[in-house]
């Protein structure tokens, strides 16, 4: 079991606020496999883009998905890619890049293999904390720390 951790902070050259998400093992280290790839694909995409990808997921599922090209990431964000069709990966399963992390990129590194399920489960997370710091303010949740399971 791991666990998500959301919280807020600000930056220290100025009044920003700055929303952030990642993972910690059972013992508190940060798990940079998960952190890098699958949170920041969560926490850096748009929410109305999970209609895009859910709808590719939902495809992918009932195994009527077929990529156009398999060996291109079938969708990404800031250099984060997913990819779902490659014949390697079982249905219901993905695997995410992170190209700014050597470790984690498609051409030096290994991608991380999620289910769909993971990312359904970050991504509501997420969206539930987004929500709570429009309710709170981020100014008073800063140092504030909101916890899932992942």
């Amino acid at each position: 079991m791991m666990t998500m951790i959301a919280e807020i902070y600000k930056h220290q050259n100025g009044d920003n606020f700055h929303s952030v998400l990642y993972c910690v093992d059972m013992g508190g280290s940060v798990v940079r496999s998960v952190t890098d790839t699958l949170l920041e694909v969560v926490s850096e995409m748009h929410a109305s883009e999970i209609g895009e990808i859910e709808g590719l997921f939902l495809k992918a599922e009932r195994g009527e998905y077929v990529p156009d090209n398999p060996d291109l990431p079938d969708w990404g964000v800031n250099d984060k890619f997913v990819w779902l069709g490659r014949s390697d990966i079982e249905r219901g399963y993905i695997l995410i890049s992170n190209e700014y992390s050597e470790d984690f990129s498609s051409e030096f590194g290994t991608p991380q293999l999620f289910s769909m399920d993971q990312f359904r489960a970050a991504f509501k997370f997420w969206m539930e904390f987004q929500e709570i710091c429009k309710l709170k303010g981020k100014e008073s949740m800063e140092g504030e720390k909101v916890y899932g399971v992942l």
